[in-house]
Order: C-alpha cells, then structure tokens, then sequence
C-alpha cells in the first residue's frame, strides 16, 4: 500500500502516546504503537506536532 504524505506509516512517531513508534500489527491490517499498543489505522491524519521535517 503506498504511503499518502502526511498520513500515519509504520516508523512514525505515536499520535497517542508520544514515545512510542509505530510497527505494522501482526495481522498487517493496521499499525500498531509498539510504546503504548493503540491501534492507528493506516492513512490516519498525523497530529500537529508531527510535521516532516
């Protein structure tokens, strides 16, 4: 699935949790924050703080 700019992917940064980094969940449907578990579904709009550099 090809990433959107500014849409969630696996190695951002948690919208949730803030310390955590996202991984791909084990059944590949949707990401996973490895720090805090909340499911973040692909394409999920970042929050602000979360700009690319």
């Amino acid at each position: 699935m090809p990433a959107k700019e500014g849409k969630s992917r696996p190695g951002d940064r948690c919208p949730y949790c803030a310390d955590g980094v996202l991984t791909v969940s084990p059944s590949g449907d949707h990401l996973m924050c490895e720090e805090c578990g909340r499911i973040v579904v692909y394409g999920e709009p970042k929050p602000e703080n979360q700009r690319e550099p």
